[in-house]
């Protein structure tokens, strides 16, 4: 067997039983590597009965089938939706053929779909032929369902509610094809996020008859993968009108679902006891009657989930006084009264600080919140407290008008705010714990307007900040830095900086952090967008530490650097002139590029490079040494040709000829790339008596030949075969 072989055979038929504990007994038939990719699956046979067995971390006993069962196949097929596949084994046992089907239940323990077990059991008889190609065409026709879920069955239930919930009605139900996320019906499977199973079985009422039905969705939890299908109501209905008691349910662990409400309708309108409860703990959060569609008689309401509130309902709506209990502790934690469904006099709630009694043996608790409703509205003075502070914000029809002050427990205000129409006006103040002043900020129509000052622990302002609020284009109020922002370090000042509707414009000023001294000032314009700045004129960047004085000065059209620009040293004399692009040059150059003359100086004063830049870059330079003497010099011989010499007291000691590779375009016209050179030509090294020492001759960036000469001029023997063509001689 080939190796390429032996890697397929033992990559899907993994022959490790020496793996599985001897207890299980002789291999019949795997193991097989599980969906999962983490278990493998095999079948013993013992003297009563054969085995399925799970080897993994923890070995598991999957099932067993009696003596003489034979293993036909085992396949895996996706029967829930959520591309996680599950695994069927086709048996043929001495009862007859059979199908099992088993899953992990969201990578959990595997486990033995009891649901699906009715579903397979009819369908294996209707099978023309025992094999894997017909079980999946079979399985084909099955709507995907959530198999490894174990719903909870209610105790009150009818018969049928309780044969669906556990599978028994499987083979009867219509299926009535998948809807996707808008309610249209669709048939790519990976699209769809519901659909619903009619059963036969029916009810009589009203003159009508009730088939039950089940609803399945896709409940997702964030994956990437698509969800599985599963149940989340059942009951009896005619034309999606409801009747009798309908039951939803909500996933309340990887393997379980709970009911979460229990409602009874007549004739499609709610009507009877309704119970609504949490999934996680089966806690009562809505209880109560309904009588026509409308809530009747008293009814339990959760304010949170430690609270509840209790009282009655008169047409459908809230009336007199409701009462607001502890789930813990059933203590009285607050009031409120209604009229006609709406809030109406005195409300006050509590919260529980510690579920233990206290000395006195009563539960601690504190006020939550205080004041009046009219009409449903908060109106006059209200009170709230968290566990650090009270609250006492005052309320005109239901709008916050007036003032809100936040005091700690030890009575230090906090913030306080005035409010006029529910919208923050005038001046607002933020305290510390310690009562030291935070901030000041001022408010037009609940935004920004005016001064916002920020104060340090020792009482120092640190920034302030300028804004301004108008209407914008919809009508709305809204806000924008505008005016002057000012920033501090302690005693030092950091940033000073103007602001147009958002955007920096104007000077712009920033210090160093250490000494305090002037590092840059620069001013900006707005762009031609009105979305951005852009620096415009003189710029200006200091040295921030001794010895103090400019550093650049340099002058800006547009956001690029345009005309001179000059460099200082620490001596304060002048290293560095540059000339930019300017919009006068027009179409000669690119803005922001080098344009002109650029001059360097020694700290002697002397002049060290002259440069010349063009639109094709550096192409002309003289250089000196600090000594006064001739260093280097570039010409350009044509437009597509230079020469860079370099000197040694004051001889050229070396001579390179290069030619450009390349094309730019500069505002629409081609010229030369000199960044993008090659040497080619020759290239010529002198002696120190001006006589050359060796010739380079170079094609395209490549040495072709070099010739050595001696003292007197001669061509060494040893480069006597490199011959340069006629027109370089």
């Amino acid at each position: 067997m080939s190796s390429k072989a032996t890697h397929f055979l033992f990559k899907f038929v993994i022959f490790s039983a020496v793996t599985f504990p001897a207890l299980a007994g002789e291999l019949v038939h795997g193991p097989l590597e599980l969906p999962d990719h983490e278990n493998e699956l095999g079948f013993y046979q013992q003297a009563d009965k054969l085995t399925a067995y799970i080897n993994g971390e923890q070995g598991q006993q999957l099932d067993s089938y009696p003596s003489g069962t034979e293993v036909v196949a085992v396949f895996y097929q996706d029967l829930d939706g959520d591309h996680h596949r599950e695994v069927l084994v086709m048996l043929n046992t001495p009862e007859g053929k059979a199908l099992r089907a088993y899953g992990d239940s969201n990578g959990f323990e595997w486990q033995s779909l009891q649901r699906a077990q009715t579903k397979l059991n009819g369908m294996v008889p209707t099978l023309k032929s025992f094999t894997v190609a017909a079980v999946r065409q079979a399985l084909k026709q099955w709507p995907l369902q959530d198999f490894t879920t174990r719903y909870e069955l209610p105790q009150d239930a009818d018969d049928n509610v309780k044969a669906a919930l556990s599978g028994q009605l499987a083979m009867q139900a219509q299926f009535s094809g998948y809807l996707d996320k808008n309610g249209h019906a669709t048939a790519n499977v990976d699209d769809a996020v519901a659909y619903r199973l009619q059963y036969p079985a029916q009810i009589s009422a009203n003159g009508q008859q009730y088939a039950l039905v089940a609803h399945y969705e896709r409940e997702f939890f964030g994956q990437q993968d698509p969800a599985p299908f599963q149940l989340t109501s059942i009951g009896y209905e005619q034309q999606g009108k409801l009747q009798g008691t309908q039951w939803q349910y909500m996933q309340a662990s990887p393997s379980f679902a709970a009911v979460v409400v229990r409602a009874t309708y007549d004739n499609g309108k709610l009507h009877g006891h309704y119970v609504n409860m949490s999934p996680r703990n089966g806690a009562i959060e809505v209880e109560g009657d309904y009588q026509n569609g409308q809530r009747v008689g008293e009814w339990l309401e959760a304010y949170s989930d430690d609270r509840y509130w209790k009282g009655q309902y008169q047409d459908g709506q809230r009336a007199g006084k409701w009462l607001l209990y502890s789930y813990h502790t059933e203590d009285l934690m607050g009031e409120a009264s209604y009229t006609n469904g709406k809030l109406n006099g005195h409300y006050e709630t509590w919260q529980i600080t510690d579920v233990e009694p206290d000395a006195s043996g009563k539960i601690p608790k504190r006020l939550e919140q205080k004041g009046q409703y009219v009409d449903d509205k908060k109106q006059g003075e209200w009170l709230s407290s968290l566990w650090d502070s009270q609250e006492v914000v005052h309320y005109q029809d239901g709008l916050k008008h007036g003032e809100r002050l936040v005091t700690g427990n030890d009575g230090v205000v906090r913030e306080r705010e005035q409010y006029v129409d529910d919208a923050l006006e005038g001046e607002a103040s933020y305290y510390r714990d310690d009562g030291s002043l935070k901030q000041v900020k001022y408010f037009h129509h609940g935004q920004l307007d005016g001064a916002e000052l920020s104060f340090n622990k020792y009482g120092k302002l640190y920034q302030q900040r300028d804004f301004r609020a108008f209407k914008d284009g919809t009508g709305t109020w809204v806000s924008q830095q505008h005016g002057l922002s000012v920033r501090y370090d302690g005693e030092l000042l950091q940033e000073v900086e103007h602001y147009q509707y958002g955007e920096k414009v104007g000077q712009q000023l920033t210090f160093d952090k250490h000494s305090g001294q002037l590092k840059e000032l620069h001013n900006t314009v707005l762009k031609d967008s009105r979305t951005g700045v852009e620096m415009q004129g003189r710029q200006i960047w200091f040295k921030p530490r001794a010895p103090y004085g400019v550093a650049t000065v340099a002058e800006y059209q547009h956001g690029q650097k345009a005309g001179m620009e000059y460099h200082f040293a620490d001596d304060k004399h002048i290293d560095e002139i540059t000339q930019y692009c300017t919009a006068a040059d027009g179409e000669q150059c690119r803005a922001g590029a080098r344009f002109g003359w650029r001059y360097t100086y020694f700290a002697n004063g002397m002049s060290q490079c002259i440069e010349h830049y063009t639109a094709s870059g550096l192409v002309e330079y003289n250089c000196n040494r600090s000594d006064g003497s001739l260093d280097k010099t570039r010409e350009v011989v044509n437009d597509g040709q230079m020469i860079d010499r370099s000197y040694f007291a004051g001889v050229v000691s070396r001579e390179e000829v290069f030619k450009t590779q390349a094309m730019k375009t500069i505002n629409g016209q081609q010229v030369p790339d000199f960044n993008q050179r090659r040497k080619d030509g020759v290239s010529t090294n002198y002696y120190p008596s001006g006589k050359p020492h060796w010739q380079l001759l170079y094609r395209d960036g490549k040495q072709v030949c070099g010739k050595e000469f001696d003292q007197q001029g001669q061509q060494t023997a040893a480069t006597a075969s490199c011959k340069f063509p006629l027109a370089l001689r």
